[in-house]
């Protein structure tokens, strides 16, 4: 935590001696140039806000190439000398903070402001009360915001909620069930119609026996 504190410190002490640098005067006819650093607020915050994206994607690339034998500052002079016009820069002097636009204004990328001859404007735009870091201490010090931001959100135990019962009610739909009953029919014998002898009764015959036999 010392060690962030103390990063914090450097990085807050080095922003002092940013700004941006002019040589325009009202009574002066040369021409007006500002000249200002990667890291100032005004270019990341004000200027790259009013071009077009590609040009500032063209400028960043410029920035974190590693060739070698390439000036990234003058090739992203060359881009605002070819790309950026009058109205642009005209947009961007104006916000400047107590400074009066002349036409014509030039706008130069430099590395450091400690080896231009101007004067230096350190006020910040009305919308940005914070100032400018420079690029290696704002890596460093976004990169420590997000440590301290993880370890405070580590030691944070969230409380553990009990989950309520869910009680599920099944209704059983009544489907009534309907039994057949079966007859069972017996099975009858076929009745054939009678004939007319076996319809009619015989009728019986008395049988005389003669006497004759009977006294034997």
């Amino acid at each position: 935590m010392k060690f962030i504190c103390t990063l914090l410190l450097i990085a807050l002490s080095t922003t002092l001696s940013f700004g941006l640098k002019t040589n325009c005067d009202k009574n002066d006819t040369q021409t007006c140039t500002i000249w200002m650093t990667p890291n100032e607020t005004y270019y990341s915050s004000v200027f790259l806000t009013l071009i077009d994206p590609m040009i500032e994607l063209a400028m960043d690339y410029a920035f974190e190439g590693n060739e070698p034998d390439v000036d990234p500052f003058n090739t992203v002079n060359e881009l605002i000398i070819d790309e950026i016009n009058k109205t642009i820069v005209e947009n961007f002097a104006r916000k400047i903070v107590n400074f009066t636009y002349r036409n014509p204004t030039n706008i130069t990328i430099v590395k450091d402001l400690s080896n231009v001859t101007g004067v230096l404007i350190k006020d910040l735009p009305s919308n940005h009360s914070n100032p400018s870091i420079p690029l290696e201490s704002s890596l460093t010090t976004k990169s420590s915001t997000v440590s301290t931001s993880t370890t405070t959100k580590s030691s944070t135990t969230p409380i553990p909620t009990t989950p309520k019962p869910t009680t599920t009610t099944t209704t059983k739909k009544y489907v009534p069930t309907t039994t057949r009953r079966t007859i069972s029919t017996e099975s009858k014998p076929a009745t054939r119609p009678l004939s007319r002898f076996e319809g009619v009764a015989a009728q019986k015959t008395p049988i005389h026996v003669s006497s004759r036999f009977l006294k034997r």
